[in-house]
């Protein structure tokens, strides 16, 4: 094997490496992320008071700067 294609190899193998691993570490934050939903879904269904299950279910700002609204895609505008 000529000494690019082990360089070639060399690369790969590494790029594998990296992949595998930047993939576990978003598993692992995806992993966080579920439990405290999960945690929060708890909490939600725990309250007996429906006005403080009206609150907790408004207060959603967090989620909001993770997943901010997309911008709207061109074309005629509908009135809400």
């Amino acid at each position: 094997m000529r000494r690019t294609q082990r360089a070639h190899r060399r690369i790969q193998n590494e790029l594998t490496k990296e992949r595998a691993a930047a993939l576990g570490r978003a598993g692992e934050r995806l992993e966080l992320a579920l439990a405290h939903a999960a945690a929060l879904g708890r909490r939600l269904e725990a309250s007996r008071d429906p006005e403080e299950r009206a609150r907790r279910l408004r207060h959603h700002r967090v989620v909001d700067q993770q997943f901010p609204e997309p911008p709207r895609r061109g074309g005629p505008h509908r009135a809400s």
